[in-house]
């Protein structure tokens, strides 16, 4: 409820009977009872604004005002009983509600008593437009504990969603430091594997090919058996270089299941048609990004089918120095706006958590960019 009209019909029932009685009341013919109706008149404005700027004052207020209002309606005129209207728009919500309404029946009780001896004109009007503020009190304050709960609701679910924010963010923080240790771990794992098993057996040939170079003119039969042993020695360590890099490598399985070949394999029955390119120097990538490329190429093709209805997709992987993307073009229909669903919130939170990012452009083609950093 705006508070301009609450305020214009506060002042509406209290300045309209007051100038009335005041320009056509012969009982304030004398000074003296216009001074005093001017002094009363004052002091029930004064109590409204007190008790409007100072709610603790409010049953005080009422009392005071409730009495001013009696004595005037009584001794002056029975129009001025309206100007309790002004009192009772002027209240608000209150932590003693029974005393309060205790009060507001009381003076309702009062000001019928007054005006039982008047004519049955005022009495009539009278409680008819007390019915009618105390109705406008009860939807406005009705209105107010709506948007006050509305309000809260409000700042409840901005909290937490704040606090939601904050666990994403501090997961994918978390994600990346679980991805960094992994990735410090296999490297420390190669380095340990490559010097412990191939270093060792490197040093040993070299000693094994100076000594048969020390040797090769005084006995050169003994030279000869000592190349063959290296020959078979870097055989073996040939072996075990194969070894290690399978043993680096992740299962077979995993790879092929997350590898973008095997994706346009799934859509090979689908009425569309994939293509799929690389350039640069391709490089072998860590499982989780692996991963990450697939699931959003996956997601990109779901929604070109499903919403831009495409006919033609196209795959293409770059690698450069620093970076690794994906970018997956259709020519479907383009949308007026990109909404931030589920499907391209979860493809941004893969690419975070592992530094990366997610682009969408709609211009010259709907085209999704996957881009993450070579660690």
């Amino acid at each position: 409820m705006p508070g301009s009209l609450l305020f214009a019909l506060r002042y509406l029932f209290a300045l309209l009977p007051f100038t009335y009685v005041l320009l056509a009341e012969p009982a304030l013919a004398s000074a003296f009872s216009l001074q005093h109706y001017w002094l009363l008149f004052l002091l029930f404005l004064t109590s409204i604004e007190l008790r409007r700027q100072f709610p603790r004052f409010t049953l005080i207020g009422l009392i005071l005002e409730t009495t001013i209002v009696l004595w005037l309606t009584y001794d002056v005129s029975a129009l001025l009983s309206l100007l309790w209207i002004s009192s009772l728009l002027s209240s608000e919500r209150s932590d003693v509600v029974t005393l309060m309404r205790s009060l507001l029946f009381a003076g309702w009780l009062a000001f019928n008593i007054v005006l039982f001896d008047s004519d049955t004109t005022w009495l009539v009007l009278f409680n008819l437009v007390v019915g009618l503020a105390i109705s406008f009190q009860w939807y406005r304050l009705k209105m107010e504990t709506e948007q006050q709960l509305q309000r809260m609701e409000y700042d409840h679910l901005r909290g937490h969603n704040y606090e939601l924010e904050q666990a994403r963010q501090e997961m994918i923080q978390f994600s990346r430091m679980v991805e960094m240790v992994a990735q410090m771990e296999e490297r420390s794992r190669i380095a340990h594997d490559l010097h412990d098993e191939l270093g060792h057996q490197l040093v040993r040939l070299k000693m094994m090919m100076d000594a048969s170079v020390e040797v090769i003119e005084v006995k050169p039969e003994e030279s000869k058996k000592l190349f063959l042993v290296v020959r078979d020695q870097l055989s073996d360590s040939m072996e075990l270089m194969r070894a290690t890099v399978q043993r680096l490598k992740p299962r077979q399985m995993n790879t092929k299941s997350y590898s973008l070949k095997h994706l346009i394999e799934e859509y090979r029955d689908a009425p569309v048609a994939i293509h799929y390119s690389m350039s640069g120097q391709p490089i072998e990538m860590y499982p989780s990004m692996e991963i990450t490329f697939y699931r959003n190429a996956k997601e990109a093709i779901a929604n070109a089918i499903r919403h831009g209805h495409a006919t033609i997709i196209t795959l293409h992987l770059h690698f450069d120095q620093r970076h690794i993307v994906l970018e997956v073009r259709n020519n479907g229909c383009i949308p007026d706006h990109i909404k931030l669903g589920m499907g391209l919130q979860g493809m941004k939170d893969r690419a975070e958590t592992l530094g990366g990012k997610v682009e969408v452009a709609t211009a010259p083609e709907v085209t999704v960019r996957t881009e993450l950093p070579i660690l």
